[in-house]
């Protein structure tokens, strides 16, 4: 990997659930590592129509260097634009072990917080 080709600056993000004074809780999103370079390359997208209103989806995969706890409940929030994917895989890279790639869905899971 030529460090040339990491030409997206990003941040990796993760949940914070802090309570509330409900009983319940807030959930937010803090920073888990800031300033990374990611190679990114679109895997697949679709548009639907849903109740009238157009959704998308983007598969892309994100290349950057190895940071230990990288795990699929993080986020990639992207520095330029502020957009939003959600991890779903992460992968080491076999050629080289320095780098991994992240597996990540714009659209969120049930499962996935504000």
């Amino acid at each position: 990997m030529r460090l040339a080709n990491l030409d997206t600056l990003i941040v990796l993000e993760q949940e914070s659930r802090v309570s509330d004074d409900r009983g319940g809780f807030v959930t937010s999103w803090e920073t888990f590592a800031a300033n990374l370079w990611a190679k990114v390359d679109t895997i697949s997208g679709t548009n639907r129509f849903f109740a009238s209103q157009e959704m998308s989806d983007a598969t892309d995969q994100f290349t950057i260097r190895a940071v230990e706890g990288v795990t699929e409940k993080l986020r990639v929030r992207l520095v330029q634009d502020n957009r939003v994917f959600y991890v779903r895989g992460v992968e080491d890279l076999k050629k080289d072990p320095s780098y991994i790639l992240l597996i990540c869905s714009s659209r969120k899971r049930e499962t996935d917080s504000a």
